[in-house]
């Protein structure tokens, strides 16, 4: 016999399992970590940096921010975009999603004025 009382010895043993569960789910978190960073989509080779190529023409800019497509100048577009973030800017408590698009019709008509 042990000279240990049987208490201690019941408390030694499931120290010992609960440490061994803890290792287990400490290395299985380790490992899912690991592999969500392996599978991770990555940007094609030479994209990094740029931002997605744009499908907005500049009608559709003109539509976003309330502008004739026939009297544009930069003041206006600047203008126009000012007027109509102040109202939908995420900070104002508008929509991240519609300041985007108003950023982008913006810089799709000064880059169309611009040449």
């Amino acid at each position: 016999m042990s000279s240990k009382p049987w208490h201690d010895t019941c408390f030694a043993k499931r120290c010992n399992v609960l440490l061994r569960i803890l290792i287990f789910i400490v290395l299985a978190a380790v490992c899912l970590l690991v592999l969500s960073r392996l599978t991770r989509p990555r940007p094609a080779p030479g994209s990094a940096g740029r931002p997605p190529a744009s499908t907005m023409d500049s009608r559709q800019a003109c539509a976003i921010l309330g502008l004739d497509e026939q009297h544009l100048d930069q003041q206006t577009v600047i203008e126009a975009h000012r007027r109509l973030m102040q109202r939908v800017h995420p900070d104002k408590g508008g929509s991240a999603a519609l300041a985007q698009q108003l950023n982008e019709a913006k810089r799709v008509l000064l880059q169309k004025l611009n040449g």
